[in-house]
């Protein structure tokens, strides 16, 4: 029993992954997008390489911003379209949520 809790903790240590860090310009080819990481912040490659979708920004203060490029799966005839939309949509109570903390 112990050889086959060792074995599941080896193949488990060895599947972990550590974030992989981008200094300056991220690029996505695939997404068709890049981002400028500022100079103060840490940009964080997390998961799978092979689906990597975007980063997630580090900043100083202890937030994260994440980019992430998604299909234009609804059609929008520009980003700008989708993101009037998704601000029209975005739930009231969450901003008011935050103003009061």
């Amino acid at each position: 029993m112990l050889q086959i809790t060792a074995v599941a903790l080896v193949l488990a240590l060895g599947v972990a992954q550590t974030a992989r860090t981008v200094q300056g310009r991220y690029q996505h080819p695939g997404q068709g997008f890049s981002v400028l990481v500022p100079e103060r912040a840490q940009g964080l490659l997390e998961g799978d390489p092979v689906i990597e979708r975007g980063v997630r920004i580090a900043l100083p203060s202890g937030s994260s911003i994440f980019v992430y490029g998604e299909p234009n799966s609804l059609e929008w005839p520009s980003p700008a379209d989708g993101i009037r939309r998704a601000v029209a949509n975005y739930p009231k109570w969450v901003t008011m949520n935050k103003r009061s903390a």
